[in-house]
């Protein structure tokens, strides 16, 4: 008896670590953390193996220290959005210094650094950084929105995902179940999702859920709107049952987000279209905040001619409550 239920709790408890295993590898796979790497050389070419590399986060002081292999070669994975300057230190070498180095969202940058001989107490060598002309180290194609961009360009109803249009390759979907119906009804709830006079005239649960704002209704490279991946630091944001994207980040928060067009890597899977990776913003040393005001004025509103004919004649008529009324 005794045996059995020791077979019991081992089979449940290898059950369980199972289940929390394959929880947590999708958290794992995807990431909107960057790396760095590079290689270590002196002034003849020459790869200079166990130098100390040392990579801070200016905006945080973070710091993150490895150190290169027989190759010269360091990385440096996982590193949060941000400026980051690198520092590299070996005997009989100068200290140098590379700064201005910007790292965005799933970034992969090459940052070699050569160092020049010298003894101990000798000059630090500090090179400002440029941004690489070549991308070499991901096949990955597309690009980045930053936060300032969020915050300042036009966005109806504070759908960030608007901008994405900003990426080549990238459009909004106006025809189908799944569209920006405000392209055909001016948000009026009673056109459906085809615009006055087309589709479900009540307004189907799709549009009234999505479309109204827009929704994620974006098609990278011709590919559906449902085929797009969702995720917000690295957490996935994809709605299962229409296969959109599941929360709308507030736009104040982001710092930016990475829209890839093209062929996605292996840990994100599951999308033929565009993969949109959304960053929270990270403390600093310094103290922010912001403050912003959302209203809308019916005022200000613009009508299709056929729902501001129908409404006109449904006031003349004198009918207080009309069916077709437009959402002011």
């Amino acid at each position: 008896m005794t045996t059995t239920k020791n077979f019991l709790f081992l089979w449940r408890l290898a059950a369980v670590s199972l289940l929390l295993f394959i929880c947590v590898l999708p958290a794992a796979a995807q990431t909107n953390r960057a790396d760095i790497t590079g290689t270590v050389t002196d002034t003849a070419g020459a790869v200079v193996p166990d130098a100390t590399v040392t990579i801070t986060n200016v905006d945080t002081n973070a710091e993150r220290t490895v150190t290169t292999n027989s190759d010269g070669v360091y990385v440096a994975p996982f590193l949060e959005i941000g400026n980051y300057r690198v520092s590299v230190t070996a005997p009989n070498f100068q200290t140098t210094t590379r700064e201005n180095i910007r790292l965005q969202t799933s970034d992969r940058l090459a940052v070699d650094v050569q160092i020049a001989a010298g003894g101990v107490g000798t000059n630090e060598v500090t090179v400002t950084a440029e941004a690489p002309l070549i991308q070499t180290e991901t096949s990955e194609r597309g690009s980045i929105v930053t936060g300032r961009e969020v915050t300042e360009l036009p966005l109806n109803g504070r759908n960030f995902t608007q901008l994405a249009t900003l990426t080549p390759g990238v459009s909004r979907v106006t025809i189908g179940t799944l569209s920006d119906a405000r392209a055909n009804n001016n948000g009026d709830p009673n056109a459906g999702g085809q615009g006055p006079g087309g589709g479900n005239p009540v307004g189907s649960t799709e549009s009234a859920r999505f479309a109204r704002s827009g929704g994620a209704v974006i098609s990278a490279n011709g590919q559906r709107p449902t085929n797009n991946n969702f995720s917000v630091d690295g957490v996935d944001n994809n709605e299962p049952q229409f296969g959109t994207i599941g929360v709308f980040v507030n736009p104040d928060a982001i710092a930016e987000f990475r829209v890839t067009t093209s062929v996605p890597p292996a840990e994100v899977g599951r999308a033929a279209g565009a993969v949109v990776n959304t960053s929270f913003k990270s403390g600093t040393n310094n103290l922010n905040g912001s403050l912003y005001y959302y209203g809308q004025n019916s005022a200000l509103n613009a009508f299709a001619p056929l729902i501001k004919r129908d409404r006109a004649n449904q006031i003349s008529s004198g009918n207080p409550n009309p069916v077709g009324k437009a959402v002011q």
